[in-house]
C-alpha cells in the first residue's frame, strides 16, 4: 500500500476513529489481511504512543476538518 494511501487513512482515523478503523479493516479485508476492531485498534494505540505517527503527512481537507473549518 502507497504512503499516500496510507496517510489518507490514517488521517481518516484521525477525524472520526469508528469510520477510519472501519476503512482501514476495508482495505486490509481486500489484500487479504483480517483484523478485528479491538485488535487494530490496540495496534494503532501501542503505534501512537510509539510515535509512529508523528510525521503523518495531512491533505488540506483533513487539517481544515481537524482545525473545525470544514465547511467555512
Amino acid at each position: 500500500m502507497s504512503d499516500t494511501k496510507v496517510s489518507k487513512l490514517y488521517g481518516k482515523t484521525l477525524i472520526d476513529g469508528k469510520k477510519g478503523l472501519k476503512n482501514i479493516i476495508q482495505v486490509n479485508k481486500r489484500e487479504g489481511y483480517k483484523f478485528e476492531k479491538k485488535e487494530l485498534g490496540a495496534a494503532l494505540d501501542d503505534m501512537n504512543q510509539a510515535g509512529a505517527f508523528n510525521d503523518v503527512e495531512l491533505d488540506d481537507a483533513v487539517l481544515a476538518t481537524l482545525l473545525g473549518m470544514g465547511g467555512e
